[in-house]
């Protein structure tokens, strides 16, 4: 973490202290649960809907600009190998700039602190100070007008590992489910446990991304817990911060207790001056674009023994005067005399700061503000990355492709459904072609693949992609190109509906992925998606098996249709739903599937495949093929 010291390979080397720590942590990990109990049940949220919260402070938009989520999480894993440690060095925090973000517990609530750029107080040989050998950190807002972040003073005994009491998670789960829950109140109280003691810090790190809204207040523990437990990144750092989580939800804590949390004395004592002073220079070292703070321009010196000139501006109403000294005065009739007024102008004149707009029609950004779940009045920098970058000047396709494919490969929120990027679904995104051609309220089957569709998200593999990459610059290129050709090009994303009860839900996994990817967590139609994708899971792997074609076809037809009212801006206010969608997620979580229909769905699309996919379809590619193909099967002519 210092100069020479790489906290990365401390994570490897040290993983959580030795082999034997780590037995023991699982062993303790998993006393909790009942003996005999070999696999849990998944796991369904209660308070949380799926919406991670946006990046909305000053700080928060800054660290989401930096980071992505998956470097995120690997500073939060190495965060918690380092303190995990205990042979680990704390004043190596003071010189690693690393946005470590870990969670806290209020004293005497059931609510947690998100705290970041940690550090330890130090004092100079044969020094005494007040902040010597306290661990340091910031908290809240700051930049502008706020100034820095606020600091907080803990003991740095707070990182060791103390027994505690647990609620079990069979047990949390069941009163979430049993409604016996509301959020800012104690789940259980400490007499009512009866969960085996656990080994634990009271600090938990965590990745920012899933605390946005904890830089502006302090939140429930119930909440953050439920946004972890869906995260399906595993790692010991996310099961550390979970049975920390589940202790800070016990109230009523007896006196004898060990608790989560320090002494309310300790916690919200009077910082003294170096800790306030410590907290300013870190936080402009973290942040130093919002850190510094607001240049002031100084009074200008006058010659010595010399007043400066008042001069009086003449004009209409009151006169206005201001002070000129001299050698100014001197310096701008030099400059008016050798290079005329243009350098004056040139002297003067503020120089104009880029505000982070970029060129784009006022309608196309209030479209993307609606698809995107912000509010009307979101500045541009309020957009997804990716959408600013693609507007970057003397910018070429290739350089966007790169931009889109970034985006997509590191904004996902489910494991295991990566979004293939075929070349029409990359074209799609680049050109902001969302509706696919469909401009009416009905979508056609010939343009159901395009656009922004969850047929679009087709199983491909990595040969596919590329064979699909090589076809569609070869028809780009070619000097003629036959009817076939475009026909040929057409069938490789035909709309199809997977035959397998697996192949459905992958298909909706990444469609999921790719509204969170491309249009955040505030998007409407990531959360309508991901309330469907939740939904379907709880089913039994023997109940999505009895899905008939007929109903995944129709269910992935709605969402189509959804999606088509989505891309032109119109999921929002009161009729942000179509009734057929409205109906066939309520239907869904009543798992009553087998009632879904929509009379809408062409006759094509309902027809089974005749033929089990297992490479990239070839119809077409042959000699004699449909459609009048030559003796290059259907190929185009290069030049």
């Amino acid at each position: 973490m210092t100069e020479g010291t790489d906290m990365g390979e401390n994570a490897t080397a040290a993983a959580v202290l030795t082999q034997e720590g780590r037995e023991e942590q699982d062993e303790r990990a998993h006393s909790s649960d009942d003996e005999g109990n070999e696999e849990e049940d998944p796991y369904v949220s209660t308070h949380f809907d799926g919406q991670l919260p946006a990046a909305n402070g000053a700080v928060a938009k800054a660290v989401n600009a930096q980071l992505s989520p998956e470097e995120q999480r690997t500073q939060a894993k190495e965060f918690f190998a380092f303190l995990y440690d205990m042979q680990s060095d704390l004043r190596d925090l003071n010189g690693d700039d690393k946005f470590f973000t870990a969670l806290v517990s209020v004293p005497d609530t059931n609510k947690v602190k998100v705290i970041y750029g940690l550090g330890i107080g130090t004092a100079g040989i044969g020094q005494v100070s007040s902040v010597a050998g306290k661990l340091l950190a910031l908290f809240g807002e700051g930049g502008g007008g706020l100034g820095p972040a606020q600091s907080i003073m803990l003991e740095s005994t707070i990182r060791d590992r103390l027994e505690m009491k647990n609620i079990k998670t069979h047990e949390v789960a069941e009163i979430f489910a049993g409604g016996n829950h509301v959020v800012d109140k104690p789940v259980m109280k400490a007499q009512a446990v009866t969960g085996n003691a656990i080994a634990a810090m009271r600090i938990a790190p965590i990745p920012a991304y899933l605390v946005w809204d904890g830089f502006d207040k302090d939140l429930d523990a119930a909440l953050v817990y439920e946004r972890l437990m869906e995260s399906q990144h595993e790692s010991r750092m996310k099961t550390h911060a979970l049975m920390f989580l589940r202790s800070c939800m016990i109230g009523g804590w007896r006196l004898a207790d060990t608790k989560p949390f320090l002494p309310a004395g300790q916690f919200y004592a009077m910082l003294p001056a170096e800790a306030r002073l410590w907290g300013a220079k870190r936080f402009e070292r973290l942040l130093p674009d919002i850190g510094r703070p607001a240049p002031v321009t100084p009074e200008r010196a006058t010659n010595q023994g010399q007043l400066p000139i008042q001069q009086q501006v003449i004009g209409a109403g009151t006169p206005r005067t201001f002070n000129i000294d001299q050698e100014t005065l001197r310096q701008l009739l030099k400059a008016a005399s050798t290079e005329g007024s243009g350098a004056i102008a040139n002297e003067i004149s503020p120089e104009k700061k880029d505000d982070g707009s970029f060129k784009v029609s006022e309608g196309e950004k209030a479209r993307m503000r609606s698809m995107c779940g912000l509010p009307e009045e979101a500045a541009d920098e309020c957009f997804p990355k990716w959408f600013r970058d693609i507007f970057g000047k003397h910018m070429d396709d290739v350089t966007r492709a790169q931009l889109v494919a970034v985006a997509v490969e590191k904004g996902y929120i489910i494991e295991d459904a990566e979004v293939a990027l075929h070349p029409e679904l990359t074209k799609t995104i680049i050109k902001r072609d969302w509706t696919g051609s469909d401009l009416g309220k009905r979508a056609a089957l010939v343009n159901a693949a395009k656009g922004n569709s969850p047929f679009a998200c087709v199983d491909l593999t990595e040969e596919d992609v590329a064979e699909m990459t090589e076809d569609y610059e070869d028809f780009y290129k070619a000097s003629a190109v036959s009817t076939a050709d475009y026909k040929a090009a057409r069938i490789k994303l035909k709309a199809r509906t997977p035959a397998s009860s697996e192949g459905f839900m992958l298909m909706l996994k990444r469609y999921t992925n790719l509204q969170y990817a491309l249009f955040s967590s505030q998007s409407p139609m990531y959360v309508q998606m991901y309330g469907i994708v939740r939904a379907l899971r709880d089913y039994s792997p023997n109940a999505r098996t009895k899905l008939t074609h007929e109903v995944k076809t129709c269910i992935l037809w709605i969402i189509l249709l959804q999606a088509r009212r989505f891309s032109q801006g119109k999921m929002k206010g009161q009729n942000a739903c179509l009734g057929e969608f409205t109906n066939m997620v309520n239907l869904i979580k009543a798992k009553n599937c087998e009632t879904i229909t929509h009379v809408e769905v062409p006759t094509e699309l309902l027809a089974p495949t005749a033929h089990k996919r297992t490479t990239m379809d070839t119809t077409n590619k042959g000699t004699g093929t449909e459609g009048g193909g030559d003796e290059t099967g259907g190929k185009k002519k290069k030049t």
